[in-house]
């Protein structure tokens, strides 16, 4: 961890958290020294991945949380001492986060004051009155304990610790069914921990029952069933929240608009023009015009008081979601290829970008396919057979999809039929390289591209045998400074590279992160923007 951020796969929005106020108790009536117990599923894609469970005895509750998807995800404790009120009074989290970075985080409230230890070092507050403090690392399951401290609160609005602020607002009552039998739920929406708002619900003891997201769900185990319907809550509120500010702040013009008194970069002379007037009308700009030129009847101008215009960005690897839809656009992000998602939660985002009702980039759509296993990632089409593979690209290939994506968990002997058939269809190529082979071997099958750089490097360090379908594709880098950058496999695999016009999608940013993040030090990839980032 490099900067003080949470992350608990999908439910990186219900951060862990200690009140450094009195609150209800955590659940329900307890009495003192009978063990009470609370079990969660994890839910990804449709596909149980993991657990959550939680026993309290006395004034003590132990968290035992851990999931896995795509070869990664948290192992963790936390052991939590409780006042009578139910607030912590200490905090102690242990464990491995999603990328294998070691968890030592520590808490307590000692006569007004709040130190805490994490990642990023060691701090201390003393709260002026109601605060609370948001944990670095830990599990969802502490999103109804800040829950009840914001609803018995008058503003149901709270200062945070290290630094912001949190606020609450209830959204609707929900009906549910499991093994032990109907019941209704209460739906909120939690603010200021991050970007987004996170979504999850509380029984009517005040309970965690659910911590949602579009492709994600953590929940009261007996109550599997409803996955599909908590998901469908969540594309719902984020929906319905974004709808309201793209009315509020969106301009649809029905006419030729004209940016005026703005400079363009040349790319023939590598410098900066004088100030122009560039007419856009519909997705085409239809002239640039000295800076003077008279608008025509009906156009609508806008003044660029003397800045730059510059092309929209190409993010060329995002697995969008209708969170980032908006944020690509406000960060000049105007297209965005998607390396793979939940189908019919990519199809519905494009159709509301495209009928207006969201702000978002355009979209290049990739099928995802990757063979199932215990390490698959659960998203996009997963298969067991060469057969079943070539039926995802045909699928991908009558849906409008332009390419696809081979992922870690695919047989690699399914390998050229795949290709053939996906070229045959007219869709481009790329991916992983699937465990327990090589880029070479991926290039000779037909690839058009390589995805991620160590997907590249990895077979120049690995030994046959070895399991990239594990977070051993990330770690097994570690080795790279020992090789031969001139040596005759590394020569081999640049080579054919060339010959074979085959692309390489570096994704260097995240591997930066992964490579050079270090404790108690800011990414640097993050030092340009972290300080205006929420508290989460």
């Amino acid at each position: 961890m490099a900067a003080r951020t949470q992350k608990f796969g999908k439910f990186s929005k219900f951060g862990s958290v200690a009140l450094a106020l009195a609150i209800v108790p955590l659940f329900g009536a307890h009495a003192q020294g009978t063990a009470t117990s609370e079990n969660f599923t994890v839910i990804i894609g449709g596909t149980r991945v993991g657990h959550l469970d939680v026993v309290r005895s006395g004034d003590t509750v132990k968290i035992d949380y851990d999931y896995k998807n795509n070869g990664r995800g948290p192992t963790m404790k936390e052991e939590l001492r409780l006042d009578a009120k139910g607030m912590p009074t200490s905090w102690k989290i242990t464990g491995n986060s999603t990328f294998g970075n070691a968890i030592n985080e520590s808490f307590a409230m000692q006569r007004g004051t709040a130190r805490w230890t994490d990642s990023t070092g060691s701090g201390s507050a003393k709260p002026k009155g109601p605060a609370i403090y948001v944990a670095q690392e830990g599990s969802p399951w502490a999103a109804g304990m800040y829950a009840r401290a914001l609803l018995a609160d008058d503003d149901r609005s709270l200062p945070a610790l290290p630094g912001g602020a949190l606020s609450l607002a209830e959204l609707e009552k929900v009906q549910v069914s499991g093994t032990g039998g109907a019941m209704t739920v209460t739906s909120y929406a939690l603010s200021g921990n991050d970007l987004d708002p996170g979504y999850f619900l509380l029984d009517d003891t005040g309970a965690l029952f659910a911590a949602i997201s579009p492709r994600a769900v953590f929940v009261r185990k007996g109550f599997e069933g409803e996955d599909l319907k908590l998901r469908d809550l969540a594309v719902k509120y984020s929906t319905e929240r974004f709808v309201k500010m793209q009315a509020k702040a969106a301009n649809s013009y029905k006419a030729p608009v004209r940016i005026t008194n703005v400079r363009l970069f040349d790319p023939v002379t590598m410098k900066l023009t004088e100030p122009k007037s560039v007419v856009v009308s519909g997705r085409h700009i239809s002239a640039v015009l000295p800076v003077n030129s008279p608008a025509t009847e009906g156009e609508v101008t806008i003044d660029g008081n003397g800045g730059t215009l510059v092309p929209g960005l190409y993010e060329m690897h995002g697995h969008i979601g209708q969170e980032d839809a908006m944020l690509n656009i406000l960060a000049g992000i105007t297209s965005v290829r998607d390396m793979g998602n939940e189908i019919d939660v990519l199809d519905g985002l494009i159709e509301r970008i495209d009928s207006g009702v969201l702000a978002g980039p355009r979209i290049t759509k990739s099928g995802f396919i990757e063979g199932k296993s215990p390490f698959s990632s659960n998203n996009g089409k997963l298969v067991n057979s060469q057969q079943e593979a070539i039926d995802a690209a045909r699928f991908y290939a009558a849906r409008d999809f332009q390419a696809i994506k081979i992922y870690n968990s695919m047989n690699p002997e399914w390998i050229p039929a795949l290709v053939k058939e996906a070229k045959t269809l007219g869709l481009h190529v790329m991916g992983h390289v699937p465990a327990f082979t090589n880029a070479d071997a991926m290039i000779a099958a037909g690839y058009d591209e390589m995805t991620h750089i160590n997907q590249v490097m990895l077979g120049w360090v690995l030994e046959p045998k070895e399991d990239t379908r594990t977070l051993l594709r990330l770690t097994a880098l570690k080795r790279l400074p020992s090789l031969d950058l001139e040596s005759e496999k590394v020569n081999r695999t640049i080579g054919a590279m060339v010959e074979k016009k085959v692309t390489i999608d570096p994704t260097f940013a995240i591997h930066e992160s992964l490579l050079l993040a270090r404790n108690g030090t800011i990414n640097p990839g993050m030092v340009d923007y972290v300080a205006n980032m929420p508290v989460g």
